[in-house]
């Protein structure tokens, strides 16, 4: 064409680069046949540079490199026609002849599809250290349900087209309810006084030289509970709680119970403001505490002091009954209401009923294996619903509920030695007070772990599995505390973290997506939780009840369901796997970085005890990804670690060592008490701290002509490629006598990581003497 000039390489390479900029990117409400006329569309304004020449592409992007990735794309789709059998030129018959069968897979994933007579047949090619060829084959079966739905409606919204058939929606709809035994639904009081009725004289409250039995526990709770009735308390009533743990609380609640009041723990060990805050926003209409809660806080409410008066000594001990509370206690009634840290900053009341208290007692005491020789202790705060499950744990099956006086002071000593003196079968820690723990300590015999409340990391299952019998519990406060477990662990779960298990029994469990539709195996999605263990709401708050809990769209008509904002996705064993908060999952440099999959890494190394990862923005503007580690290993051999396996864009940007990691009265990891990094914790724009590292910043800098590199710079995103990184492994092999392979490199794009490397033995040292210019 007359005035048409062909692009040259750069223009050509720029014009391609906007073109992968601009690549297809469906909209929700987009329909598939816009999504192919969109495709098509950017297929052939793609196939005009397809001259560019890939190298000057890389290195105008500068993509994460990784030796066992594409630098620029990881799954590929191909279509073609078939090729006739046979073709005859000239007399001869040419045949095609099957080709050797592949073992390596070019990439990820890759899909070929071909046309032969009227009939489009797909392969998929998939790398085996990533998939699993059952997940292939859900894939495969997904892939052709959602084609099959598309041809049907042309114009429906992607996002409305289904992935699973009739028959798999309709099994993930009515097949996530809990399995076990069902529990008849009764309340608190009754399911307690079932216990005193058959076992009187057992030990149900130790503590130190304390020791109240069933009998005694009971007659005590009765009185106490008659003097709250007589104050006017009852179903729908509020009453606080300041005392410490131990049988003061439990007597407290199972009074307030028996009357038909709820309980709101509030525990003295919490700062001030925040009581303050609890008690305005609450407004309980008695608190029950001991004479040094009686003077700890500037109370506004009418006091009860449990151990200064005589509260009922001559009072009837016998059980009561509805009549003679002012109304009759039903199922529908609070139990309890516990505040739990808002999104917005200020805490909100988690109100929770009756109804789920039997589901839950029911399907801890079949999983774990409490009798009534058991002893299970009580180890959580009394402000966090763990302690509800404590106490129902062997308070509702006849076991005994063992109270040490000081219990968290022992935590990072001698805690193991408190379980053997207190003879302890049941004990339920968060994994990062067990992670302080040592499963080579004496422990008892037949010791039951439950951990809640985090995630469990795989070394952390794999270290105690085999140590004791140990079970993986999740649920949020507003399910009646557990809503899934999953145990005995075995240990052999692998190198990811051990799933979440199953909905206990009147649990429901539903893995949705944007729009409320169930999700098929394998495909990660928002976590919502159904059934009778579900909260009323949060008190005082009907805005934030109708945006958590909201109309369940599956069953009869009334239901609801609890939005968790956990993400989590069915596994074909029909167990369930945390994949992360929604709010865990932040934007950084234009990527989307899950924090937990940094964790998970950084915690799978042998040297590290401990480790939460976070964004930070101490700076404004300036956000960084910062990991905390309880650690023997150094930052360098941790970050090295890192680099191993996961891309640079998600490496930390520093690493903080700590002696322990902050945490809550309820034993998690204390996020916001996490302190700010130092100088010396940043990885980034650091100078060369050793004469090897000086070396590579010199060689790399060299080798991309930069006038100044920095320790903990990328090669790769200074601009390096392949011809450079022959060249640089190269000058480091003549100047330094180090033999590094291409491989290396890519783990390790750094000077510092390069130097750890060197340092750690890993890298092989020429002991040949380096080729030098000889005179003729």
């Amino acid at each position: 064409m007359a005035g048409r000039t062909e692009p040259g390489t750069e223009e050509m390479i720029g014009m391609f680069v906007n073109v992968l900029a601009l690549r297809v990117r469906p909209e929700r409400d987009q329909t598939f046949h816009g999504l192919v006329n969109q495709t098509r569309r950017a297929s052939i304004e793609g196939l005009a540079y397809q001259e560019a020449p890939i190298e000057k592409v890389i290195e105008r992007l500068r993509p994460p490199r990784d030796p066992s990735r594409n630098p620029l794309f990881q799954t590929a789709f191909s279509y073609d026609e078939a090729l006739e059998e046979s073709i005859r030129v000239a007399g001869l018959t040419i045949e095609g002849a099957a080709p050797p069968p592949r073992t390596v897979s070019k990439l990820d994933l890759s899909i070929e599809v071909v046309e032969r007579d009227g009939r489009l047949e797909a392969e998929i090619e998939y790398a085996t250290d990533l998939f699993a060829p059952e997940t292939i084959r859900r894939i495969a079966s997904h892939y052709t349900t959602f084609l099959a739905n598309a041809v049907r409606s042309p114009n429906r919204p992607l996002c409305e087209i289904p992935l699973a058939s009739e028959e798999e929606h309709a099994r993930l709809v009515t097949q996530q309810s809990g399995d076990g035994a069902s529990y008849d639904p009764v309340v608190l009081p009754s399911l307690f006084e079932a216990q005193v009725a058959r076992r009187p004289d057992a030990c149900a409250v130790s503590c130190g030289e304390l020791r109240w039995s069933y009998r005694q526990l009971n007659e005590r709770a009765n009185r106490l509970a008659r003097v709250l009735i007589a104050r006017g308390l009852g179903p729908e009533k509020l009453v606080g709680v300041a005392l410490p743990s131990g049988p003061l609380l439990v007597l407290a609640i199972l009074a307030i119970s028996k009357a038909g009041a709820a309980f709101l723990p509030l525990d003295p060990a919490y700062p001030t403001k925040r009581i303050e805050y609890i008690v305005g926003d609450a407004r309980p209409a008695l608190l029950l505490t001991d004479a040094a809660g009686a003077t700890a806080q500037p109370w506004t409410m009418p006091i009860l002091v449990l151990d200064e008066q005589q509260t009922g000594r001559d009072a009837d001990a016998s059980n009561l009954s509805d009549t003679q509370r002012s109304q009759p206690l039903t199922l529908a009634h609070p139990a309890y209401v516990i505040y739990t840290s808002g999104s917005t900053g200020t805490p909100k009341g988690v109100t929770v009923t009756h109804e789920g208290l039997a589901g839950l007692s029911g399907a801890q005491i079949e999983a774990f294996g409490v009798r009534s020789d058991s002893r299970v202790l009580q180890f959580a705060s009394p402000s966090f619903d763990a302690s509800v499950s404590e106490l129902c744990m062997a308070l509702l099956s006849g076991a005994t509920a063992v109270f040490v006086p000081g219990l968290h002071d022992f935590v990072g000593g001698s805690f193991e030695a408190v379980l053997v003196r207190e003879a302890v079968t049941h004990v339920t820690l968060p994994p990062s007070v067990l992670a302080s723990l040592s499963p080579d300590e004496d422990l008892p015999a037949d010791l039951t772990i439950v951990v809640a409340g985090e995630s469990l990391t795989a070394d952390l299952a794999a270290r105690w599995s085999g140590r004791c019998s140990m079970f993986n519990a999740y649920g949020p406060t507003e399910a009646t505390v557990c809503a899934t477990l999953i145990g005995p662990l075995t240990g052999n779960e692998g190198n990811e973290p051990p799933p979440i298990g199953r909905p206990i029994a009147g649990t429901q469990i539903f893995v949705l997506d944007e729009g409320l539709r169930p999700l098929p195996v394998g495909v990660a999605g928002e976590l919502y939780l159904g059934g009778a263990g579900l909260a009323r709401g949060y008190l005082s708050r009907p805005d934030l009840t109708a945006a958590g809990f909201v109309a369940c769209p599956f069953g009869p008509a009334g239901g609801r369901m609890y939005r968790t904002g956990d993400r989590a996705r069915w596994r074909d064993d029909g167990n369930l796997e945390f994949v992360g908060r929604r709010d865990d999952q932040v934007k950084m440099n234009g990527f989307r970085i899950e924090l937990g999959e940094i964790e998970n890494v950084i915690a799978a190394h042998p040297g590290v005890e401990q480790t939460a990862v976070v964004v930070r923005e101490d700076r404004p503007g300036l956000r960084q990804v910062v990991a905390y580690v309880v650690a023997q290993a150094p930052n360098e051999e941790i970050l090295a670690h890192a680099a191993s396996q996961l891309p640079g864009y998600m490496l930390p940007s520093a690493v903080v060592r700590l002696q322990n990691l902050p945490l809550t009265t309820n034993g998690k990891v204390d996020r916001r008490n996490l302190p700010a990094p130092d100088d010396r914790s940043s990885v980034t724009d650091r100078s060369p701290g050793t004469e090897r590292e000086q070396q590579l910043c010199k060689l790399i800098g060299e080798v991309l002509d930069l006038a100044e590199v920095g320790v903990d710079e990328s090669f790769f995103e200074l601009g390096g490629q392949s011809l450079h990184a022959v060249r640089l492994l190269s000058r480091i092999r003549s100047v330094m006598g180090v033999e590094i392979g291409i491989k290396t490199l890519f783990q390790a794009p750094t000077a510092a990581l390069l130097a750890a490397q060197i340092d750690s033995g890993q890298i092989a040292v020429i002991t040949r003497p380096a080729l030098l210019p000889m005179v003729r």
